[in-house]
Parts: C-alpha cells; sequence; structure tokens
C-alpha cells in the first residue's frame, strides 16, 4: 500500500518587523504562530535565493521568531517585499 503525505500548512505569520541595522542593513522579524519544520525554512532560504535584493540575506530560526539578515537598506517597504516572500513559501508535504 502506498503511503500518502500529508501537507503541513506553511506557519501562520503573526508579525513582521524590519529594523535597521548600525552597519547600513536591516534585518527582518518574522513571529509566526509556531515553530517552523526544517523543510520550511528550506523553501525559504531557496526562495531567497531568487529573489531580488533578498539573494545574499540569511534566515535564522528561534523557535517562532524568524530572522532575516542583511536585508539590503534599499528595499524600501520591506515589510512588504518579505510578506510577498514568506506567501512564495509553498506548504510542504511531511
Amino acid at each position: 500500500m502506498a503511503q500518502k503525505s500529508r501537507i503541513a500548512p506553511a506557519p501562520k505569520v503573526r508579525r513582521i518587523e524590519v529594523m535597521p541595522l548600525d552597519e547600513g542593513e536591516a534585518v527582518a522579524v518574522i513571529e509566526l504562530e509556531s515553530e517552523p519544520p526544517a523543510h520550511w525554512l528550506e523553501a525559504l532560504q531557496r526562495e531567497m535565493r531568487f529573489t531580488e535584493g533578498l539573494e545574499s540575506s540569511a534566515a535564522k530560526v528561534d523557535g517562532c521568531h524568524v530572522y532575516l539578515l542583511g536585508l539590503e537598506p534599499g528595499l524600501g517597504r520591506a515589510t512588504r517585499h518579505v510578506g510577498r516572500l514568506l506567501a512564495t513559501v509553498p506548504a510542504l508535504a511531511h
């Protein structure tokens, strides 16, 4: 009998905050309702590599918080930009 894969929904975003850093870069802090699965983080990092302005950024996770480090200061409306990025990360199979 074939094993069925369950689709895990992407974690829901509670809040996104973008803050400038002293080095001329910015950081986005994303608060999720639950800790994201490892596969979700991998998909997020993959999408970042192909998103203009985020190619050289890094994503770190600490519990329910995701930190996008090294954002370019000229992203303009970075919160909206990060929100669109999160919408592109698909729900993943377990």
